[in-house]
């Protein structure tokens, strides 16, 4: 089963010459129509994707008999929303009929259904039946029960829809699980960024650490540096001004020796001039 919607029904974003290549034509310029959907449990399922204000355009293959018996047939199928509420829109999209046929040939009947209630098991077996009919004819079988056709085709789409949602539920199921699977991948990838963002964090802590010790530690060598020297100088000082002191006091010493030496040769001369 397959469902394509005219794109006169909905809006769309066209291409233009500034976002495509000349050489690259869109396929929506060939095929005028967007698919809505497709699936494996044929007419019910079909009618899921309809919607009464709305043209679609559809085929759908429905198989009965079993064995050399078997067969399938398609059908046409043309939605023309009842409800439409824009019936210049809707003519515009009808207009695609026969692009519709082209895109969905070939096929072995065709019908028009105008609202979602027709679109139903009951409804195109009762519509369709003739095809059935003819077959049967050319099978070289005379009996004929439309009843049992649709009811073996119903059984047929029941079991159908519930393999596929098996296999929806198994592919979800897979889905949710590589999820998860990503999930996790990306945990750990987070995991990793922030040990490392850590560990790079520590490291230049570390490095920051390192370098105010050095600092520190060249600093108090500085300081100790400025230190020593500064006794250096002051015990220089000292010892200068020492000496400073020690040859003034030596010279006072020597000045007052002469001064007492000349001043006992005077008194001499005042003894010797009295005798």
């Amino acid at each position: 089963m397959a469902f394509h919607q005219s794109q006169e029904s909905v809006p769309i974003t066209p291409f233009t010459p500034s976002n495509i290549d000349n050489d690259d034509i869109p396929w929506r310029k060939k095929v005028p129509f967007d698919l809505v959907g497709r699936g494996v449990a044929g007419v019910d399922e079909m009618s899921e994707y309809l919607d009464d204000t709305k043209v679609y355009f559809g085929l759908v293959s429905i198989e009965i008999g079993s064995g050399s018996f078997k067969r399938e047939k398609s059908i046409f199928i043309h939605f023309n929303g009842e409800n439409h509420p824009k019936p210049l829109q809707r003519a515009k999209a009808n207009k695609k009929m026969n692009a519709a046929k082209k895109l969905l040939s070939p096929y072995h009947a065709e019908m028009t259904l105008e609202n979602t209630q027709q679109c139903s098991i009951d409804f195109i077996f009762s519509k369709m039946k003739h095809i059935f009919v003819a077959d049967n004819a050319v099978k070289g079988t005379t009996k004929f029960e439309i009843g049992s056709l649709k009811e073996e085709y119903k059984k047929k789409m029941k079991e159908a829809k519930k393999k596929a949602q098996a296999e929806k539920e198994r592919l979800e199921a897979q889905r949710q699980k590589l999820l998860a699977q990503q999930e996790e991948e990306r945990r750990l990838i987070e995991e990793a960024k922030r040990k490392k963002e850590e560990e790079e964090r520590l490291k230049r802590e570390a490095e920051e650490e390192a370098r105010r010790k050095a600092e520190e530690e060249e600093r108090l060598r500085k300081e100790a540096e400025e230190e020593a020297e500064r006794k250096r100088l002051e015990e220089e000082e000292a010892e200068r001004k020492a000496k400073e002191e020690e040859e003034q006091k030596k010279k006072e010493e020597e000045e007052a020796a002469k001064k007492k030496k000349k001043k006992k040769k005077k008194d001499k001369k005042k003894r010797d001039a009295l005798r």
